[in-house]
């Protein structure tokens, strides 16, 4: 499930509900009636989708499905313009401006145009657990934030490894694990010769919601920062 914008592309306009279903099929709803506006059909069942542009105006839709292939579409289509078939099945699927960044079972991620063309592959050093954008629209920056089975978070722009941030568990989309949101420091914190010294939060963040929640933060290890539910909060 994600979103559409309907016929403008600001953040605060209106936008199209795009929903892929078990029967192999993308809708796209109407945001007031709830009608269906559009009904594309897939070969398989989808599991993640990306969207780009507005509906009343020109759209393309990238769905990866179960059977390991990502499909694109795009506006009065019915059925998939262009197809890349992965070696192995997806795990996150992230666009970046004109690019489709792909995590796959193989422990690495992929960088392909809408038009199917692979364009660059990076191995990770662990299994890939979820992926994310990271964005700063007043810095004109668009990266993949990919969580790793060993506590590692990678921040990649493109292909190009832009920081690493270890932390003591595991990243995962689990209402369970300890990391249910994640913030980056926009610059590092300075270095002091205390080690027992706290930074400062005063440094600008950027956040990626995992769960989509937003809650209090409070530092964790080796730099990372874990969030806090509003019980620790309060007490």
């Amino acid at each position: 499930m994600t979103t559409l914008k309907k016929n403008l592309a600001d953040e605060d306009a209106v936008s199209c509900l795009v929903l892929g279903t078990e029967n192999k099929e993308l809708l796209v709803l109407d945001p007031e009636a709830f009608t269906i506006l559009a009904k594309m059909s897939l070969p398989s069942v989808p599991v993640f989708l990306e969207v780009s542009g507005q509906f009343d105006v020109e759209f393309r839709l990238a769905a990866a499905c179960r059977n390991g292939n990502i499909y694109i579409l795009r506006r009065d289509s019915k059925r998939p313009k262009y197809c890349i078939e992965l070696s192995a099945q997806a795990v996150g699927l992230v666009r970046v401006h004109k690019i489709l960044v792909v995590g796959s079972t193989q422990d690495s991620l992929h960088g392909f145009t809408y038009k199917g063309k692979r364009l660059w592959t990076v191995q990770m050093p662990a299994a890939i657990l979820t992926m994310n954008l990271l964005e700063q629209s007043f810095r004109g920056l668009q990266a993949v934030v990919a969580g790793l089975a060993n506590g590692e978070v990678r921040i990649y722009r493109d292909k190009a490894l832009l920081n690493v941030i270890r932390t003591p568990v595991s990243a995962n989309t689990s209402p369970q694990g300890l990391l249910s949101c994640l913030l980056i420091p926009l610059r590092p914190p300075p270095r002091t010769s205390d080690a027992s010294q706290k930074h400062s939060l005063g440094t600008p963040y950027a956040q990626l919601t995992v769960l989509g929640i937003r809650q209090w933060l409070s530092p964790c290890l080796q730099g990372a920062y874990c969030l806090r539910s509003a019980s620790q909060r309060h007490s």
